[in-house]
C-alpha cells in the first residue's frame, strides 16, 4: 500500500485590508503554521502566497520571507505562481492575465530563486479557455476542486491522480483538491483524515491525495486558532503523517508530477467550488437549490445525485450586483486606457506604475460575496477603485489641456444594451444612465481618485432566512465556515431591501401622508413613472440634456433634466412640467446617495444651513424644513460637499446599512448616506417649475 500526499496551502489577505487585521493574522496564523512546518523537514508542501501578501510581508515582517526562502531552499516546500495581485483571471483581459502571471514568476524568481512551474487559480474559478493563457505563460499544473471532475462525468473514485486537459492544441495537468480532506482539516481530530485515506489506499495502489485550501483555516476561522495551537492539532496531525510515512508520502507537486503518469484527459467545465456556485446564483435560485440539497439530504440521496445538481457561473456576479458590474467596467475601461497610453503619441513615461496600479485594481475579495464580506465591505471596495483611479489619473497626466480627453462619450459601458454618457473634466468623472431615470452611478474626484457613489445597495440575500432561526454556539467552539449559517447568533434587526440601486439624482413623486421612515424602509407607494425608467437624451462636452414624457398622479407630466460638468462642481438643472389640462399639486424629490473616504467618521459632520440638530454625523437621520443649502464638513479637509438648491427644500436625510454575513457572523455595514432634497408645488396647465442643485466636491485642488 503506497500513497501520495500533496498538501498545497494558499495564502492571501485582500488589496485594501486593514493592516491590523494582516498583522493579526501573520501573528496567530501564517507564522506559527510555517513555524511548526519548519519542526517536519521530512514532510512535503506546495504553498501560493498572492503578491498582496507577499508585498505586506516586504513591508511589515521581511522575517517571514526569510522563513519561506529556508523552507524552499532546503526543498520541503515548492511555490505556486498565479496572477500576481489575486484576480480572478477569466474576467480580466489577456493582456493583463499574462501580466499577472509574468509579474508573479519574476518576483518569485527574485525573492526565493526558483522558476514557478504551477498557478493557483483564484477561488478555483474555471473557464475552459484559460489553457491557453496558462500553457503560453510556461504553467504546468493548477490545482481545483474535485468537483469540477465529477460535473465533467467522473466518478469521485475515479480522482485520486491528476489529469490532463487541453484547449486548441496547448494543455496543460489539472489536479483535483479532495472534498472530503478539504471539509476534515484541521476541524476533525488527525486520525479521520489519515483513515479516510488509508481506506482509499487499501483499495487502489498509487493514488494520489491532493487537499488544496486556505491557510487562514488554520488559525484565523473561527475558533481554530486555539484548536490548532493551543490544543496542538497540527502538531498532532504532522506527528500522524510522519507516522504513516512507510505507505503516504507527502510531496510537493512538481515532485509527483516528474514520477508519476496521468489518469488520462479531461475535458472541464466552467466551475468554481461547489458553495461557489451556489452564491452566484440570483437569491430565489440559490434558496431553492439549497433547499433541494437538503431535501435529498434528508432522503440520503446526496452522494447518488449532487454530481448532476450544481449552482451557477462565477460571471453572474456581475448581474448579482450592479456595483460589481460597474467596478469591474471600470476596470476593464482604465485597462484600455493604460494599454492605449503604453503606445502612440501618449504614452505615459510611468506605464508601469500605472500597471501596477491597475493590477491591483483587479484583485478578486471586492468582486464578489459569498461566507466572507468581500462586495459589502466598504474598505476592499475603495481600494479597488483608488487604484484603478490612480491607473487613470497616471495616464491622463500631461493631458489636462487636451480637449478629446473631456469630449462626452455615449458608450455601453455597463454592458446592459442600453448606452450610458461619460462625462469627465480634469477634477470629475460622472457616469450617467439615462436608461435608469437619467441617474448618475459613479462620481469620481480625480483629484482624490474616489468614487463618492461606491455606495451599496440594500440587497436580499439567501441567508438573510437563516439569521432569526440561527443558534447560538460558544465563542471558543471551532466551526467549519462551511457549517456557519447553523452556527451564529441570530440578528433580530429589520432587513430592509431597496426597490432600485442607489444612484444619484433618481427621481420620485410621493404621496401625501409619506414620512422619511417610510421611504428609508421602502414601505412607500410611488405617485410617478419616472424612478427607473428612460429618458431621451444628448450629450455635448461636459453637459447631457435627458427628457422623458411620463405621469404622475395619473396626468400627464414631462421632466426635462439637465447635467453639467463645471470643474470640481456638478449642476443639475431640473424642469417639471403639467402637460395635462387641469392644475396639479406635486411632491417631487431626487435622491442623492454618497460616501465619504473614511465612510461614517467622526470627522464628517452635516452643516445643516443655518439650522441647529443635535445629531449631524452621517449615521443620523432627519429632516430639515424649507433650506436652500447644506453640507458635509470634513475636520481634516481633505474632501467636503456642498449642496446648494435654488429653491428651498425639505432635506431628508439617513444612513445606508446593510446586514451581510462573514466568516464571523452577521454584520450590520454603514454604505453610505442618502439625501433626499423634496418640493411641494402647484403647476397650472402647461407650465413649468425650474430649479438647479448645485453639488460641490470642496478641498479638490
Amino acid at each position: 500500500m503506497k500513497a501520495d500526499l500533496l498538501l498545497i496551502i494558499h495564502f492571501h489577505q485582500p488589496v485594501g485590508n486593514f493592516d491590523s487585521v494582516i498583522k493579526r493574522v501573520h501573528d496567530r496564523c501564517y507564522k506559527p503554521f510555517l513555524d511548526i512546518v519548519s519542526q517536519y523537514p521530512d514532510l512535503k508542501f506546495s504553498m501560493h502566497f498572492s503578491g498582496c501578501l507577499l508585498e505586506w510581508f516586504e513591508k511589515n515582517t521581511p522575517k517571514i520571507l526569510e522563513t519561506i526562502k529556508k523552507l524552499v531552499k532546503r526543498g520541503q516546500v515548492e511555490i505556486i505562481g498565479g496572477g500576481f495581485y489575486e484576480p480572478i483571471l477569466s474576467i480580466i483581459p489577456e493582456r493583463d492575465r499574462t501580466a499577472q502571471l509574468s509579474m508573479m514568476r519574476d518576483y518569485i524568481g527574485s525573492r526565493f530563486g526558483v522558476k514557478t512551474r504551477g498557478a493557483w487559480i483564484a477561488e478555483r474559478v474555471w473557464e475552459p479557455e484559460l489553457i491557453s493563457t496558462l500553457s503560453k505563460n510556461d504553467i504546468d499544473y493548477v490545482v481545483l476542486d474535485d468537483m469540477h471532475f465529477v460535473y465533467a462525468g467522473l466518478r469521485k473514485e475515479d480522482t485520486y491522480g491528476y489529469f490532463v486537459s487541453e484547449n486548441n492544441g496547448r494543455s496543460i495537468r489539472v489536479l483535483p483538491s479532495d472534498r472530503e480532506l478539504r471539509y476534515v482539516i484541521p476541524f476533525s481530530e488527525p486520525d479521520k483524515p489519515i483513515s479516510y485515506m488509508r481506506d482509499i489506499a487499501q483499495k487502489k495502489e498509487g493514488v494520489i491525495f491532493t487537499y488544496g485550501d486556505d491557510a487562514e483555516k488554520f488559525g484565523e476561522w473561527p475558533g481554530t486558532h486555539k484548536w490548532v495551537y493551543e490544543d496542538k492539532w497540527l502538531v498532532r496531525f504532522l506527528d500522524a503523517l510522519s507516522k504513516n510515512s512507510d505507505w503516504l508520502v507527502t510531496r510537493t507537486v512538481s515532485e509527483c508530477l516528474k514520477d508519476k503518469s496521468p489518469l488520462g484527459r479531461v475535458y472541464l467545465p466552467t466551475a468554481s467550488y461547489e458553495e461557489m456556485l451556489e452564491w452566484a446564483l440570483p437569491v430565489d435560485a440559490s434558496m431553492a437549490l439549497h433547499d433541494i440539497k437538503e431535501e435529498i439530504k434528508k432522503e440520503n440521496k446526496y452522494e447518488r445525485y449532487s454530481p448532476f445538481i450544481r449552482g451557477g457561473f462565477f460571471r453572474n456576479f456581475l448581474v448579482k450586483y450592479e456595483e460589481s458590474n460597474q467596478m469591474h467596467k471600470r476596470m476593464l475601461y482604465v485597462s484600455d486606457l493604460v494599454e492605449k497610453s503604453a503606445e502612440g503619441p501618449h504614452s505615459s513615461p510611468k506605464i508601469l506604475e500605472a500597471r501596477s496600479e491597475l493590477y491591483k485594481g483587479q484583485c478578486n475579495c471586492s468582486y464578489w460575496h459569498g461566507v466572507f464580506g468581500g462586495l459589502y465591505l466598504y474598505h476592499l471596495r475603495k481600494a479597488i477603485y483608488e487604484h484603478i483611479l490612480k491607473a487613470e489619473k497616471i495616464c491622463r497626466a500631461g493631458r489636462t489641456k487636451d480637449k478629446a480627453v473631456y469630449k462626452a462619450e455615449v458608450v455601453d459601458f455597463d454592458a446592459d444594451g442600453h448606452d450610458e454618457v461619460i462625462l469627465q473634466n480634469k477634477n470629475i468623472w460622472a457616469c450617467v444612465k439615462p436608461s435608469k431615470g437619467g441617474s448618475i452611478v459613479e462620481l469620481d474626484s480625480k483629484d482624490k481618485a474616489f468614487n463618492l457613489l461606491n455606495v451599496l445597495t440594500r440587497y436580499k440575500e439567501a441567508y438573510h432566512r437563516n439569521i432569526t432561526a440561527a443558534k447560538e454556539v460558544g465563542s471558543g467552539e471551532r466551526v467549519s465556515i462551511h457549517d456557519k449559517e447553523k452556527a451564529i447568533e441570530g440578528f433580530t434587526g429589520k432587513i430592509i431591501y431597496d426597490r432600485y440601486r442607489k444612484a444619484m439624482f433618481r427621481d420620485y413623486f410621493f404621496e401625501e401622508g409619506t414620512t422619511l421612515e417610510d421611504f428609508e424602509s421602502v414601505d412607500y407607494a410611488e405617485a410617478g413613472d419616472f424612478t427607473d425608467s428612460s429618458y431621451d437624451f444628448k450629450a455635448s462636452d461636459g453637459k447631457v440634456t435627458m427628457e422623458r414624457k411620463g405621469a404622475a398622479y395619473g396626468a400627464p407630466v414631462s421632466i426635462k433634466k439637465e447635467i453639467i460638468l463645471n470643474g470640481a462642481t456638478l449642476k443639475v438643472f431640473y424642469s417639471i412640467t403639467n402637460l395635462g389640462k387641469k392644475k396639479r399639486e406635486f411632491w417631487f424629490g431626487t435622491e442623492a446617495a454618497f460616501i465619504m473616504p473614511e465612510a461614517d467618521s467622526s470627522r464628517y459632520a452635516y452643516v445643516l444651513g443655518k439650522k441647529k440638530d443635535k445629531d449631524t454625523s452621517l449615521l443620523s437621520r432627519g429632516i430639515t424644513e424649507k433650506i436652500d443649502n447644506a453640507e458635509v464638513t470634513d475636520t481634516e479637509k481633505e474632501m467636503g460637499l456642498k449642496i446648494s438648491f435654488s429653491k428651498e427644500c425639505d432635506l431628508w436625510r439617513f444612513p445606508i446599512k446593510t446586514v451581510s454575513q462573514s466568516e464571523k457572523d452577521y454584520e450590520e455595514n454603514y454604505q453610505g448616506s442618502v439625501i433626499l432634497p423634496n418640493w411641494h408645488f402647484s403647476i397650472t396647465p402647461r407650465k413649468s417649475v425650474s430649479f438647479e442643485i448645485e453639488f460641490r466636491i470642496s478641498h479638490v485642488s
